[in-house]
């Protein structure tokens, strides 16, 4: 996990760690930048993680025999010098497969992700997940239980979400609603409007023709 100490990263923070608890997965956390606001004062990112971890392990049950692994938690800090693309990919190289990001700013002026997200996350070769803390979640990341939004598309991508989707609605005792998402409906959808519209065309056309007087 790879996060600054602005609301997103912040947010981030609190979701790694409550799958982290739910899952029993090691996480090792990166933290980019220290900006001296009270998060830092009060542990930074590592301290945020540790606490959500605890909570989705008590929050989640569990279903099999054997004890789950215990929370493992490791904060490292790589030299300022490096940029955030190359402290990732340092990290990478111990055999990581999720990378979560939570950095500000988040998105440029367009609304597109910004060139810093994606610049951070183009030397990891796995599946990553990028925070965005807006609106409520901006001012107070630790307040009421989630209500998540999944949308798939039955994809092996969407599997891999639904699976992360639902251990944080289990570890935050909060609500999921899956929404599927069928991308080709769209296609089909506008195969049938424009083969309508040549049709209609093709009709006129010849309707036109028909009526209007021939050369005498």
């Amino acid at each position: 996990m790879a996060v600054d100490e602005s609301a997103s990263g912040r947010l981030a923070a609190r979701l790694v760690g409550l799958l982290a608890g739910a899952r029993g997965m090691p996480t090792t956390v990166v933290p980019l930048k220290h900006t001296g606001t009270q998060a830092s004062h009060s542990g930074g990112a590592g301290a945020a993680v540790t606490v959500a971890a605890k909570q989705g392990h008590a929050a989640t049950p569990n279903d099999s025999d054997s004890p789950r692994s215990p929370i493992s938690i490791e904060v490292v800090n790589p030299a300022r010098s490096l940029t955030a693309q190359d402290m990732i990919a340092t990290e990478a190289d111990k055999g990581f497969g999720l990378v979560w990001v939570g950095v500000e700013p988040a998105v440029d002026s367009a609304g597109a992700i910004h060139p810093d997200v994606t610049g951070a996350i183009a030397g990891f070769n796995g599946n990553s997940a990028i925070v965005f803390a807006r609106d409520v979640l901006a001012a107070e990341v630790t307040g009421r239980p989630p209500r998540l939004l999944l949308a798939v598309t039955g994809t092996a991508y969407s599997s891999r979400a639904a699976d992360i989707a639902l251990a944080l609605a289990q570890a935050s005792a909060g609500t999921l609603t899956a929404l599927y998402v069928d991308p080709e409906a769209a296609i089909r959808g506008w195969h049938q409007d424009l083969g309508g519209t040549l049709r209609s065309r093709r009709h006129g056309a010849s309707g036109g023709d028909a009526g209007r007087p021939t050369p005498g």
